[in-house]
């Protein structure tokens, strides 16, 4: 509550009985007051949370979004002792209230809490839609495996803020998932991985309607110079606009796609693009794709940094290193000059130089991936960066 969040486990939404919300709580309700919770929900978490725990006007300035304290799904995953623990120690961007309160205000609040999923059932998440989705794959282009990236907007923006169950590869390797904000800048927000017999599900909290996922997988058999795999978008949202790229790979040859590409096209730096198009995609479309490659070696050197990890903070940074050693120049050069001040007080020492301004990162404005000083193409996109 507060200014943050519980936990960032994400639950299909479903109605659910008051009475089966207290079955599999244990009678939650009954540890505290759920009226005395009330007041105290509206004094310090409405602003957050909001009343009918949905999200306050404060949710859209938050680093992450808080919960749907409305999804009965979302609470009866949760014990009491959960919830209690995240009200006394806090959690992320929400202050511990375990100073502040009482353990019987606490299990006070928490008896409220719960009456939210009673009070108005969750809309189910079967109401979200993709009004557009690009789907890129990308085979051996910075690894050996294969690159597979999502840039997509859902519908309606009243469902938001919600939460996204988007399929993986079984052991597919995640890069980063978020929002796009208006700007284009990729902004990881809190996710899971939720592992399956067959497939991994990704679940993404979305406070926003544009979003990105990236990961990488291994359809390849190891050694081969016959690569073929497939590759099956099944997403549980239908999709009104569909844009599909496949990128071939550089050194491959006899490179061919089923269906066969609608569209092709080649960029400066030699790829060339299978592209398809679709409208209003309900059922799962798959895209097979063989080629053949010798050389095992990728396309292009990594050299942009991981979205799912980024760049490490460092104690000093180069401008800072640069900060200190401006001023111990500038230190040196005082007292010199204090001391040819008194041999000579018309001479005056020169004034150090400030320390230059930090740079702004630069980002992408097609895509949004973060961009390096050196880098002559987007990573993400692969758009010159000479051309606006």
């Amino acid at each position: 509550m507060g200014t943050g969040y519980f936990f960032s486990t994400a639950s299909k939404k479903v109605a659910c009985p008051l009475f089966l919300v207290l079955l599999v709580q244990g009678l939650a309700l009954a540890a505290g007051d759920p009226q005395a919770g009330k007041a105290l929900y509206q004094r310090l978490c409405v602003s957050c949370h909001g009343a009918d725990g949905r999200g306050g006007r404060l949710a859209a300035a938050l680093p992450s979004p808080p919960p749907n304290l409305a999804d009965a799904a979302y609470l009866a995953a949760r014990t009491d002792a959960q919830l209690l623990a995240a009200l006394r120690e806090g959690r992320g961007a929400m202050p511990a209230f375990g100073d502040r309160l009482s353990e019987a205000q606490l299990q006070d609040l928490v008896a409220y809490v719960r009456t939210l999923a009673a009070a108005a059932p969750a809309a189910p998440a079967a109401a979200l839609s993709l009004t557009r989705l690009r789907l890129s794959i990308w085979p051996e282009y910075d690894d050996p495996r294969v690159l597979v990236m999502l840039r997509g907007e859902v519908a309606p923006a009243t469902a938001l803020p919600t939460r996204l169950a988007l399929p993986l590869p079984r052991g597919a390797e995640l890069i980063g998932a978020g929002m796009i904000s208006p700007a284009g800048e990729l902004l990881l927000q809190p996710h899971e991985v939720r592992r399956g017999e067959k497939t991994d599900t990704l679940v993404l909290s979305l406070p926003a309607p544009r979003f990105f996922v990236e990961w990488y997988y291994e359809p390849f058999a190891a050694g081969q110079a016959e690569k073929q795999f497939a590759y099956t978008l099944a997403l549980s949202y239908p999709i009104a606009h569909l844009e599909v790229d496949i990128q071939q790979p550089l050194a491959a040859r006899d490179f061919a796609t089923e269906p066969p590409a609608m569209v092709r096209s080649r960029d400066e730096r030699g790829f060339t693009y299978h592209r398809f198009l679709y409208q209003d995609v309900q059922a799962p479309l798959t895209f097979r794709v063989r080629y053949v490659k010798t050389d095992p070696t990728p396309s292009v050197p990594r050299s942009a940094p991981s979205l799912a990890a980024p760049l490490p903070a460092t104690p000093y940074t180069d401008y800072t290193l640069l900060a200190f050693a401006t001023l111990g120049l500038a230190a040196v050069l005082l007292a010199g000059g204090a001391w040819l001040w008194r041999r000579a007080p018309r001479q005056r020492p020169a004034a150090a130089a400030p320390p230059p301004p930090p740079a702004r990162p630069n980002f992408c404005a097609q895509c949004g991936r973060r961009l390096l000083p050196a880098y002559r193409f987007c990573p993400g996109c692969g758009r010159p960066l000479d051309t606006p």
